[in-house]
């Protein structure tokens, strides 16, 4: 049937513009009564003419569906626009009206109580902001194979202990897991995913619950890691929210670490490059505050300029074989120690003819065999013989006890399994380290303890009485907290006539870094400084004078080392923190 030019009208303008924003709610519409049309020609009646079907009509309202707010998109999909219901365990349907579900809109879900959430397998976009602020949505339980884009502060502020980035995924909003503070682990599978729109990271403040923040798991498809995935936020102060990455896991076949890819990452510390990557693009490791050490297999080939920009400890760098090809300024401003094999000079003769934009560069030729740095020191389980069954009578120390060492810089954490339970005081465990016993029987186990030693043994001992179920631990190193010193008040202004000495041994540290805040600030200017931080090794050497604007720190090659602290009786300004890291 004909239908008249007013009808045919609204309804192309109505599909152009749906089609033209597909995650805008469509929206309800008056239609005024039709027109009548007088005297058109065959011609425009013929050109007019359509099946009254083909035309996309418009709702008067949004629809409902068990809870759901949704649209109908003009590719016939659904698009989940909000939710009512009082559900905590969401589950996000594959289908409404015999439709896909491929579409969350922008703030969807924003703030809602949901506590975990599944999302269909036809999903292929995530708003801005769906799941911002949902505090206490702690677990996805299904992303989707699907799933393509995932939008700006999609999940910012929840508190997910794991997020997984599916292998589809194209597009990366940033901050899109912001806030998440209890993640333990990041499961990373994009293969082709070059680059975190908005040049900044998306996990900013993420793992900070836990002092041993969280780790990456990096799935074999992946060859590249995007440029500014965990790039930090500046905040006003000139802090930075920073990602609490410390361990990388996976990856054997990473071949790219892109821009800024680990920028400002200040929980990393020692690092271990897969032994198939590559190349490391330019400021990949930009403003990693505290990596002291890093070291590449035979693979690596190319590392660009500013690779490793502003990180003022970075002293050691380890390669297995030949040299890279080293951009102009790839060493800018550190003070690094290049340790190749030894067998391998030839090679590296050229290399060596220049410093790369570094202030000093140390050439050392010591790594003729593979590198036998401490690459993962994994927890370990110790039981009751039976374990979770009764143990037997008669057990003694020295037939079930097992020895712990790790290197010097770690203490040891030991973790009981919550259903331990022995006959009191009869039967217990032992701890015995260098400087304190332990005993546990019972159910007094604790939950998490710290032994202040790199070397414990543990056993077990029963009685010919009574037998229960035992117990289980996990035994794992802790490394040593680093030393945080700082001027009276800090961060406010210090007092005037302030004099503060401070000595302090690591025992076992051949080196100790000295790293001040970047916001550290002193009464002086140039090279004069009427209040200063002087840092002095164990011969009363002065190590340097620090004062102004405080930007880089020193080192000390030894264990001990004494901060000084002056400041006269006119001006006082916001101070200084500095931390002090013993390498062992």
């Amino acid at each position: 049937m004909k239908l008249n030019i007013k009808k045919i009208l609204l309804s192309g303008v109505l599909s152009i513009s749906m089609a033209s924003n597909l995650f805008s709610p469509i929206l309800a519409q008056e239609e005024s009564e039709p027109e009548e049309i007088v005297e058109e020609s065959q011609e425009q009646e013929e050109i007019l003419e359509v099946e009254e079907e083909e035309v996309i009509e418009v709702e008067n309202e949004l629809k409902h569906y068990n809870g759901f707010t949704y649209d109908v998109t003009p590719l016939n999909a659904i698009q989940i626009l909000g939710y009512t219901g009082s559900e905590t365990s969401l589950i996000i349907p594959e289908t409404i009206e015999g439709k896909p579900v491929k579409y969350i809109y922008f703030q969807a879900f924003a703030t809602q109580p949901i506590e975990e959430v599944y999302l269909p397998d036809n999903l292929e976009e995530i708003g801005d902001g769906a799941f911002e602020a949902c505090s206490k949505l702690r677990t996805v339980l299904h992303w989707g194979n699907k799933l393509r884009s995932i939008g700006e502060k999609a999940f910012s502020g929840c508190d997910l202990t794991e997020i997984v980035i599916p292998e589809t995924v194209t597009y990366l909003g940033r901050e899109a897991f912001n806030n998440n503070t209890d993640l333990k682990i990041l499961k990373y599978y994009a293969s082709n995913l070059d680059s975190v729109t908005g040049q900044m990271g998306c996990f900013n403040y993420c793992g900070f619950k836990d002092e041993h923040g969280f780790e990456m798991f990096v799935g074999s498809n992946v060859q590249k890691l995007p440029d500014y995935l965990f790039r930090a936020v500046v905040k006003p102060d000139n802090t930075f929210e920073y990602a609490r990455i410390t361990k990388i896991t996976g990856a054997e076949n990473l071949r790219e670490i892109g821009s800024y890819t680990f920028g400002n990452c200040n929980k990393l510390k020692e690092l271990t490059l897969p032994e198939s990557v590559t190349t490391i693009r330019s400021n990949a490791f930009f403003n990693c505050y505290y990596l002291s050490k890093i070291y590449f297999s035979s693979k690596i080939q190319t590392i660009e300029s500013n690779a490793f920009s502003e990180c003022p400890i970075l002293w050691y760098m380890g390669f297995e074989k030949n040299p890279p090809v080293l951009g102009e300024n790839a060493l800018e401003n550190l003070t690094v120690e290049m340790h190749y094999p030894e067998s391998n000079s030839i090679a590296w003769e050229k290399t060596k003819e220049s410093n790369y934009g570094a202030t000093q560069v140390k050439w050392v030729g010591d790594l003729d065999s593979k590198l036998t740095h401490n690459e993962t020191m994994d927890s370990k389980e110790f039981t009751s013989p039976n374990w979770p069954n009764d143990y037997p009578s008669n057990c003694t120390f020295e037939n079930t006890s097992r020895h712990y060492s790790y290197p010097s810089a770690y203490s040891i954490g030991i973790d009981f399994d919550e259903n331990s339970v022995t006959e009191a005081r009869y039967d217990y465990v032992q701890i015995v380290s260098s400087k304190q016993t332990y005993k546990y029987s019972g159910t007094d186990f604790p939950k998490h303890l710290v032994v202040p030693d790199n070397k414990v043994d543990i056993g077990f001992v029963s009685d010919g009485s009574v037998e229960k179920s035992g117990f289980k631990a996990k035994v794992y190193p802790i490394f040593h907290d680093d030393v945080t010193i700082t001027s009276p008040n800090w961060p406010n202004n210090y007092p005037n006539g302030v004099h503060i000495e401070k000595e302090l041994n690591f025992d076992g540290a051949k080196r100790i870094d000295i790293v001040f805040d970047p916001t550290s600030c002193t009464e002086g200017h140039g090279t004069i400084f009427n209040d200063y931080v002087e840092i002095f090794d164990r011969d009363g050497k002065s190590k340097g004078k620090f004062g102004g604007q405080i930007i880089y720190g020193t080192h000390i090659d030894d264990s001990y080392v004494k901060v000084v602290f002056h400041s006269d009786g006119s001006i006082s300004d916001k101070g200084f923190s500095l931390r002090l890291i013993p390498d062992y």
